[in-house]
């Protein structure tokens, strides 16, 4: 790393700040310290050019690891599991969590539940030593999952609602995730982890409310 870069980290969260309001607030701070604003130049430009295209030949090579994603689903998993530890520590909530991860098996599972809903994790590989199709899956369920051994289901539970990730790498070559369209920003595994249990808890609320619709059994 250059000398002149501070060992003080200041970050910011996708999901609060937009990639235009930390440039804004970082121009708003660097001229606030007596720094100039300069002019695009030609060079300055093919600069800019030849950075992306060694970020996008590192990020082909980076998301071409399976074990590399296969260790980032794991470190997802953990930060859930460690999330919900944290709220149940609070002594309001008993959110039972399972994992199911074994490298080569089609499916990864992390599921949580409480009461009558519950939420998945799936990291979905079809194909071993392939990451061609592979997601990560999110799933809201109208009842709980989590059976005790020996259990099943009489019908399958309902599906409210599903969303779904793929890998990706930060410009900071971090692994991470974004959702399963172009236009969308990187998000780290922590911050996912986080926006996981929290729409957990809001599914909870909904649930108590009354506002979860159930299909006749």
């Amino acid at each position: 790393m250059p000398k002149w870069l501070p060992e003080t980290n200041v970050r910011f969260n996708y999901a609060d700040f937009s990639l235009e309001q930390a440039v804004g607030a970082i121009k708003a701070r660097a001229q606030e310290r007596g720094s100039q604003i300069q002019p695009l130049t030609p060079i300055r430009k093919a600069e800019i050019l030849r950075a992306e295209e060694d970020y996008r030949r590192e990020k082909a090579f980076l998301l071409s690891s399976e074990m590399a994603i296969f260790k980032e689903v794991e470190a997802l998993f953990s930060a859930v599991v460690q999330q919900c530890d944290e709220v149940n520590a609070g002594g309001h909530f008993e959110i039972e969590h399972r994992v199911k991860i074994q490298h080569r098996d089609i499916e990864q599972l992390c599921t949580i539940g409480q009461y009558q809903v519950s939420m998945s994790l799936i990291w979905y590989q079809p194909y071993a030593g392939s990451l061609h199709k592979a997601a990560l899956i999110i799933r809201e369920f109208d009842r709980l999952i989590i059976l005790p051994p020996g259990h099943f289901f009489y019908s399958q539970p309902k599906i409210i609602k599903e969303r779904q990730y793929i890998p990706d790498v930060s410009l900071a070559r971090e692994y991470g995730w974004r959702l399963n369209r172009a236009d969308q920003s990187f998000i780290s595994s922590r911050d996912l982890a986080t926006q996981f249990v929290i729409d957990f808890l809001d599914l909870l609320e909904r649930d108590r409310a009354g506002k979860i619709i159930r299909r006749e059994r």
